[in-house]
């Protein structure tokens, strides 16, 4: 990018990214923004984070409804999950934090003092089902940046 120039950021409820979990059969488009609205029916990009294989932390969150993050808590260390059909994620664990604990989002997630040297992901929802009690965090690490998925 020639420099002076910004990347543009999208719009509230615009489209970020394709978010597919294959052990949950799962895939989605991702809206920029955690607004009521942009949660309404698609996972939302925490705007303050990164954006898709960029160093720091792409949060996305979404409601834990069926056709959501319904199954979310059925992920395990070393699961995969595939943004922009390009970009593979290897979940490093779960959590259950509450819905204060925003270190979650920082670039370096849970560590908000930290200088992110790499790519993260984190996947927030609300833990248990049908309540907003805690949040369900789901952490993963980039694997080998630009390489395509295996299938």
């Amino acid at each position: 990018m020639p420099a002076g120039f910004a990347p543009v950021r999208p719009r509230p409820g615009e489209p970020v990214a394709h978010l597919a979990i294959p052990k949950l059969g799962a895939a989605w488009t991702v809206v920029e923004g955690v607004d009521e609205a942009s949660l309404a029916t698609a996972p939302g990009h925490y705007p303050q984070t990164a954006m898709p294989g960029e160093v720091g932390n792409f949060a996305v969150a979404a409601h834990r409804a069926r056709g959501l993050f319904w199954d979310l808590d059925r992920l395990e260390r070393g699961d995969t999950i595939v943004v922009d059909r390009r970009l593979t994620y290897t979940v490093t664990g779960t959590r259950v934090v509450a819905p204060t604990a925003v270190e979650v989002l920082a670039p370096v997630p849970g560590a908000p003092r930290a200088t992110a040297t790499a790519a993260a992901l984190t996947l927030t929802t609300c833990d248990p089902r049908w309540s907003d009690a805690h949040r369900l965090v789901v952490l993963a690490t980039l694997d080998h940046p630009g390489k395509e998925p295996t299938r």
